[in-house]
């Protein structure tokens, strides 16, 4: 839940832009990514995938469990700060 927070706190969660969070289940490198979504209500995975295609992503972050998540959303602070 912290990831979410901190899109909200940066502005990434507004009315005229889209922010999907979730699990990549998979990748082609010449087609997209599939990622399964968090439910933002539950802070769960709720089976549903989204597919996108790379022409449609603008920015990735990405974090495994090997992640320390506050470095992580410091991170995504800083580069929305920076665009």
């Amino acid at each position: 839940m912290a990831i979410l927070e901190a899109a909200r706190k940066v502005g990434l969660l507004t009315t005229d832009s889209t922010l999907y969070i979730g699990e990549v289940a998979a990748t082609d490198e010449a087609l997209g990514v599939r990622i399964t979504l968090l439910d933002e209500s539950t802070g769960l995975f709720n089976g549903h995938d989204l597919f996108v295609t790379w022409t449609q992503v603008r920015r990735v972050w990405i974090c495994n469990n090997e992640h320390e998540v506050g470095r992580f959303v410091h991170e995504m602070e800083q580069m929305v700060g920076a665009t």
